[in-house]
């Protein structure tokens, strides 16, 4: 009998050494849903076409979360311009995903909002509580999804359905050739707007917001040796107030590749099916690999 213990006791420690633990996978949802609730009023529906929004609505003490990391650029009690009730208390926050820029704003707020300007939050983070302050005929949370710029009050042509992109997954997308290789992402030291000018170094043309992203569509050198990046239409910044993200370029073909020192230059080498690589230019339908090796865009899978 102890001999017949022994050997259960033994194999029960055999097979502990083998018991799987069941993994759980982590979210990959680019934005999440930022209240609990019933969802009771959609996007611009025929009877509400200006409701660039979606209405979360639920009794009893409801926390409202980030529903992406960002910067907070909006948090207090609002009012409309001409005095009328607005979002009540309210928090807009600024998002840069995959060298796009979003906003999320979360409106009628009970209480003053636990975050404020500047403030990084993480996705998930509490920033208030759901309320009825403002123009709201009942305790909801009314959320919107703003794309493509950093002015929260051009919802009128900026807001998106949130509803599909809640859940998401918005990683890198193929980039279409279009002559940028890279993004960047304005960061001045002090958090202010950084002028941009007409050429590299001279011909002042105003000032860009500092956090905002843009594609990259060149680089050249001031007479004075720095660095500007073309953001487009002959706009250029200076290099130490932005940071740049290189495109990355997978070489998509089943054989390998010729590489060229520049567009329809010399021949230089090969590339093998796979292989990845970051961009440092773009013209005429090639990327620049680095050190002048260059690459036709057909040849190429690109991501920003």
């Amino acid at each position: 009998m102890k001999k017949i213990f022994s050997i259960v006791l033994m194999l029960s420690l055999v097979a502990s050494l083998f018991t799987v633990t069941p993994k759980v996978e982590a979210s990959t949802a680019t934005f999440i849903m930022p209240a609990e609730g019933t969802i009771t009023s959609g996007f611009r529906p025929s009877h509400r076409p200006n409701h660039n929004g979606i209405d979360i609505a639920k009794s009893g003490v409801v926390p409202i979360k980030a529903s992406a990391s960002g910067t907070v650029i909006y948090s207090g009690f609002h009012t409309n311009s001409d005095g009328s009730p607005g979002y009540g208390n309210f928090v807009a926050i600024r998002h840069n995903i995959n060298g796009e820029t979003y906003l999320t704003k979360y409106g009628h707020m009970k209480y003053t909002p636990r975050v404020s300007v500047g403030q990084t939050v993480s996705q998930g983070q509490v920033i208030g509580e759901m309320g009825n302050t403002g123009k709201s005929t009942g305790q909801h949370l009314h959320f919107e999804i703003l794309k493509g710029t950093t002015n929260i009050w051009a919802a009128d042509t900026h807001a998106v359905n949130p509803l599909n992109y809640i859940g998401v997954d918005l990683g890198p997308a193929p980039h279409q050739y279009d002559g940028t290789w890279a993004t960047l992402r304005i960061n001045t030291a002090s958090g202010g707007p950084v002028n941009v000018f007409g050429n590299p170094g001279y011909g002042l043309k105003g000032t860009l917001p500092n956090g905002t992203s843009y594609k990259v569509y060149s680089k050249a050198y001031s007479s004075d040796g720095h660095g500007y990046f073309d953001v487009g239409n002959s706009t250029w910044i200076l290099e130490t107030h932005v940071v740049v993200t290189p495109y990355r370029a997978t070489v998509d073909f089943q054989h390998a590749v010729n590489v060229y020192n520049s567009p329809n230059g010399a021949y230089k080498g090969r590339v093998n099916p796979g292989e990845t690589f970051r961009t440092y230019g773009a013209r005429d339908g090639w990327y620049d690999l680095g050190q002048s090796t260059w690459i036709k865009a057909e040849y190429v899978r690109v991501v920003r």
